[in-house]
């Protein structure tokens, strides 16, 4: 089962050297059923990952390949704490003097977010930095910090892995 977990979770290794990251989480997988559609990978630590059905590319036309590649797999991705998939960003609670608004051009119709933490933070891509696959660089952003731009250069699949 651990084998075929990883073998099928593989695609997450969307940036170089993070197949093994792959190979190290699902060595720890003690069960894995499908439920109403959704893949349940239960985790030796009790921590439960849940893969929705696969999604349709075209729904998320703006978004770079590498996230639409994620998309064909599982439309979203669960944990306790994160949630992969096309999420909702508030932008609404951005004002004009705020960098996420500005680097915006002021409209929500420009952030992707593929990226939602619990803690009330999100990952949105950014509209002009890329990583060394020539896709969106990758930012943290919460309310508290909205003048913080720090961009990750990795693709999705392999920050949702860390």
């Amino acid at each position: 089962m651990q084998k075929d977990l990883t073998k099928h979770f593989l695609y997450l290794a969307d940036s170089p050297g993070f197949e093994s990251v792959v190979h190290k989480i699902f060595e720890h997988a003690k069960a894995a059923k499908i439920n109403k559609n959704t893949l349940v990978v239960e985790f030796k630590s009790g921590k439960i990952l849940t893969a929705s059905p696969p999604g349709n590319p075209n729904s998320y036309k703006k978004f770079p390949r590498s996230f639409l590649k994620l998309i064909e797999k599982h439309n979203t991705l669960k944990t306790d704490r994160l949630e992969l998939g096309k999420c909702y960003f508030d932008f609404d609670i951005y004002d004009e003097d705020d960098r996420v608004y500005d680097l915006f051009d002021g409209k929500a119709s420009n952030v992707l977010c593929p990226l939602h933490y619990t803690d009330n933070s999100d990952w949105i891509y950014h509209p002009t930095e890329k990583n060394k696959e020539g896709e969106p660089a990758i930012f943290p952003v919460s309310h508290e910090l909205e003048d913080e731009i720090n961009p990750v250069y990795h693709n999705i699949g392999a920050l949702f892995l860390q």
